[in-house]
């Protein structure tokens, strides 16, 4: 989608498959948006006669008024809710899985200073919930909080706005240091793309992900050196490169988004048995 103007009208429109023998009259269709994390707000739809998609939708349009647009480099989200003359909803994102897939659509502000003029900038929003726990390894309140902290990113490469990503604290001894590193969970709906600019390597499907730090290594030069060895000797290596991360339309640090050590990893990039034997750091280990 493209991204929102301050001071000006947002078009939104989706395709809906029309009255027929498979689909009942739709009683009512309504647009839903919310700026930022604010109240979410009832708009209304009109259909455009005339105009079809490739499996026979027919388009439906609705306006989000400039005055509800937010601040350069703010948040922008909609969705769609119809009711068929059978009394059945649906919604678009459905949404019917809290755990892995987005709520809403999105889109960011345009007119901001925010984004790197070398760098890939990730635009990441997260409200008073998500601040406050994803600063805290996702196993520490599980119990608590099943679904963890959760967040929306906006890639200012591809214009993809990924909502409800699974964000946490990553790291032992840097855990505690200013500047965190945060694990990512994309849904199996909507995975991360993106092109790894100093190998080249284009990476779809990502589902898990991380925002590492470059605190702990100011130089930025440890971590990249060494995975350069290793692709330069044939060794599956993550991407890893630098990126600048924003959080609620304020520059939030320096990171490299690196792959995780996980089964993903394994099969995809290692070529390797998920299902074999794999060690990695745990920090401080204590037995019973």
């Amino acid at each position: 989608f493209p991204c929102a103007t301050n001071g000006c009208d947002y078009a939104v429109s989706f395709f809906l498959n029309p009255p027929g023998d498979d689909f009942p009259a739709l009683d009512e269709v309504r647009l839903i948006y919310r700026a930022g994390f604010g109240t979410v707000v009832t708009a209304a739809v009109a259909c455009v006669r005339g105009d079809w998609d490739a499996q026979g939708g027919q388009r439906w349009h609705g306006t989000i008024p400039a005055a509800a647009i937010p601040a350069p480099g703010g948040l922008l989200r909609w969705a769609a809710l119809v009711t068929d003359a059978e009394g059945r909803r649906f919604r678009a994102p459905a949404f019917r899985n809290p755990e892995d897939g987005p709520e809403w659509y999105g889109t960011i502000v345009a007119g901001h200073a925010l984004d790197s003029a070398t760098l890939q900038t990730f635009h990441l929003f997260a409200d008073s919930s998500a601040l406050s726990l994803m600063d805290k390894q996702y196993d520490s309140i599980a119990a608590s909080h099943p679904l963890g902290a959760r967040c929306g990113i906006y890639d200012a490469v591809t214009g993809l706005y990924y909502d409800n990503v699974r964000i946490d604290l990553r790291g032992q001894t840097t855990a505690s240091f200013n500047k965190k590193s945060h694990g990512l969970l994309f849904s199996k709906v909507q995975p991360l793309s993106c092109v790894d600019p100093v190998s080249g390597m284009e990476f779809d499907g990502v589902r898990k992900t991380s925002f590492v730090a470059a605190y702990s290594d100011p130089s930025c030069l440890r971590q990249a050196l060494s995975y350069y060895v290793m692709r330069s000797h044939g060794m599956p290596v993550p991407n890893d490169y630098p990126v600048r991360l924003n959080l609620n339309g304020a520059f939030y640090e320096l990171a490299w988004n690196s792959n995780r050590f996980t089964d993903e990893y394994l099969e995809d990039i290692a070529e390797l048995d998920p299902l074999g034997y794999a060690w990695k750091g745990c920090g401080t280990l204590s037995g019973s």
